[in-house]
């Protein structure tokens, strides 16, 4: 039965595209040749079946409460009873059923949402899908406007719902600008498709890593911020405005989005963060850094200096700066050995 939910993506968009999936009713259960859906009215657990042979829905029965695991069983038996005698289980191969997901998003979903549907952008996911599956490098070239950004968040993500795997993306990027058209744009917009579609249930997460150089120190913030205001200088009014914004926490410790001068970003960066700092127990990069460690997002998104300085550390048998990821891509690939050459040498 795991299997089959980590399986369910295509399934639960077949159901929509076909209207039958109510607003917040849910897939939640798959046998070979149909599926067991839930809604909650306020009050009760409202039970359906979906026949995916004929794609036809017929109403079950309702509970007071989610269904028990005998629950389960019977609704397995009432749905058993009432299916077509067609034999056409649904395909037991995850690749073939990824691909046909993935050449129908790109073919009939995205142009829904006003994407010109184009041949090179499909055979560019589908190449990257089928290196992901067979746990190999792909080396794909693409021309300008071909739309690799959307072919290989498609990729994943898809590759990641057939496959179950928890380990995030890394995005390795060369540029600022690319990172933000990610975190800004590429990725929130399929986020939103995918689940209108019903293909994912929750956003897309992702997180943006960067050199330490780029956070607040929450014990520099608030040393620097000490020394401004004894100061008493009229024109520092700004800075202690985004001063008293980061030590309150009340904006990101990401320097690169606050209005402050190269000069200040190195008064209150991260230099060397240490448990002997009085404030490690509440230390919001200490947090950050912790929480980017595990498999809570979808994608990690850095530079390349980022990404081969983690290759460093695990060469050097030091700390990594990224957990184990499931799948890698480098975007901008082309300036990567030119990185690479600067940091080996």
């Amino acid at each position: 039965m795991n299997e089959k939910k980590l399986c369910m993506a295509d399934i639960q968009n077949k159901i929509y595209e076909a209207g039958l999936l109510r607003p917040e009713e849910k897939v939640v259960l798959i046998t070979p040749n149909c599926v067991l859906l839930e809604l909650y009215t306020g009050k009760t657990y409202s039970y359906r079946m979906v026949d995916l042979i004929t794609l036809k829905a017929k109403r079950l029965f309702s509970s007071q409460k989610p269904l028990s695991s005998s629950g389960y069983q019977k609704a397995i038996e009432k749905m058993l009873a009432q299916i077509s005698e067609v034999e056409e289980p649904i395909p037991a191969d995850k690749h073939n059923r990824a691909r046909e997901l993935l050449t129908y998003t790109f073919t009939d979903i995205l142009p829904k949402h006003g994407m010109t549907f184009r041949e090179n952008q499909l055979s560019l996911a589908l190449s990257m899908l089928d290196a992901m599956e067979e746990t190999k490098v792909a080396l794909c070239e693409a021309e300008v406007g071909t739309g690799k950004i959307h072919a290989y968040i498609l990729a994943a993500t898809i590759y990641r719902l057939f496959h179950g795997s928890s380990q995030p993306t890394i995005i390795s990027t060369s540029t600022i600008a690319l990172q933000k058209a990610l975190t800004e744009e590429y990725i929130p917009q399929i986020s939103n498709i995918l689940m209108e579609h019903r293909i994912i249930e929750k956003p897309l997460s992702f997180v943006v890593r960067k050199g330490k150089s780029h956070y607040a120190c929450d014990d520099r913030v608030r040393n620097y911020r000490s020394s401004i205001l004894n100061n008493g200088r009229e024109e520092d009014k700004e800075l202690i405005e985004t001063l008293d914004c980061l030590y309150t926490g009340a904006c990101s410790i990401d320097l690169d989005s606050l209005p402050l001068t190269d000069y200040v970003k190195g008064r209150i960066c991260v230099e060397r963060c240490h448990l002997n700092c009085d404030l490690s127990d509440i230390c919001r990069y200490r947090n950050f850094i912790l929480k980017s460690q595990t498999n809570a997002f979808y994608f990690q998104i850095a530079n390349h200096n980022l990404v081969l300085a983690d290759v460093l550390s695990q060469k050097g048998g030091r700390n990594r700066l990224f957990p184990t990821c499931g799948l890698m891509i480098f975007d901008e690939a082309h300036k990567l050995l030119d990185v690479a050459r600067q940091m080996y040498e």
